[in-house]
């Protein structure tokens, strides 16, 4: 998953963790730890402005890989709905497999 991080929608994942009973007071400490967070971009000593960002979740927190995995882990419910595909899930790496039956040719 490509920028599976960067890309995590926080109010969606918040939504998650209230509907998994998550106390609101965690909850609440959640909210804080993922908002108002800001960046700048340095290229050959120059500097650009801050910026918001708005989605994802922050690099190199422990706690980053957790909020992921709550995240994304109702993928291995909607994709085991499907017959014939079986899924495993581990961080952000995803695979999915079928089996076929061997057709034997003359």
């Amino acid at each position: 998953m490509k920028s599976a991080y960067d890309l995590a929608w926080r109010e969606h994942l918040l939504l998650k963790l209230s509907n998994i009973s998550v106390h609101s007071i965690l909850l609440g400490w959640f909210k804080s730890f993922l908002s108002q967070r800001i960046c700048k971009a340095r290229y050959e000593g120059c500097y650009s402005k801050y910026k918001i960002l708005r989605t994802g979740l922050p690099q190199g927190s422990v706690s980053s890989c957790l909020f992921f995995n709550l995240y994304i882990n109702d993928l291995i419910a909607k994709f085991g709905r499907l017959v014939g595909v079986e899924c495993l899930l581990y961080a952000n790496d995803l695979v999915l497999w079928t089996e076929t039956p061997k057709y034997h040719t003359k």
